[in-house]
């Protein structure tokens, strides 16, 4: 993400297993590690999708344990032909891990607004 952000997200599943989330710079894709992995498996699995060119870049983010998603930032570089075409917007990511790579589920929140920036939960985890 061109603008910063937040460089990693922390989490935790519904089994108090540690995550961590961050964007891979070598492919810009969104990653999660287990941290305390109990089968001393350690190795990172992305969430998102892998598309040519890096043409989608994440940021900055909150983990929401509750409903096994994360929010993020995302610039959407796809069939952009110059930067100010880029669209930036507020995306889901599913953390559900899994090693099948045809199962990402990320989902438009927010968009047309030139800029977003760092999407927190309430308290209560009912807004954004």
């Amino acid at each position: 993400h061109e603008y910063g952000g937040g460089a990693i997200t922390f989490g935790t599943t519904s089994s108090s297993e540690e995550l961590i989330f961050y964007s891979d710079f070598s492919c810009q894709r969104k990653k999660v590690m287990k941290l305390n992995n109990k089968d001393g498996d350690n190795e990172p699995l992305p969430i998102t999708p892998d598309l040519e060119n890096c043409q989608y870049r994440f940021a900055d983010g909150v983990h929401d344990s509750t409903n096994n998603q994360l929010y993020v930032i995302r610039e959407d570089h796809v069939d952009k032909p110059s930067s100010k075409d880029v669209v930036n917007e507020i995306v889901t990511v599913s953390t559900s891990i899994t090693e099948d790579e045809e199962e990402y589920n990320v989902e438009v929140v927010a968009t047309g607004n030139d800029f977003y920036a760092a999407p927190r939960l309430s308290p209560d985890g009912t807004k954004l």
